[in-house]
């Protein structure tokens, strides 16, 4: 299981926050496009991330999800509200730095 974020969150101060949406599972979040799977809930940044973590109607867990190549669909982002699971990319980051 992948942990919370170090940086602690008064859950009772953001949730009265405008555009601070909450589950009854304690997780908060804020983008409006984002998705919450209310049965097992992991959290995803879109909700067509969210629609392909349930190929067959049944939540696949995102970090041993693949794709047909074997490489993970999924990557863990890490923010003040918890794990949020965005798109697996194996390209290099255009703004990265050299690694030599």
């Amino acid at each position: 299981m992948i942990s919370q974020s170090s940086e602690s969150v008064d859950s009772d101060s953001e949730k009265r926050r405008p555009n601070v949406w909450n589950c009854s599972c304690g997780r908060l979040w804020t983008g409006l496009a984002q998705a919450h799977c209310p049965t097992c809930h992991e959290h995803f940044s879109s909700a067509s991330l969210f629609d392909r973590h349930r190929p067959r109607g049944v939540c696949v867990q995102p970090a041993t999800a693949r794709r047909a190549n074997g490489e993970p669909l999924f990557r863990a982002s890490q923010n003040r509200y918890g794990t949020t699971w965005v798109t697996y990319d194996s390209r290099a980051h255009p703004h990265s730095l050299p690694t030599e």
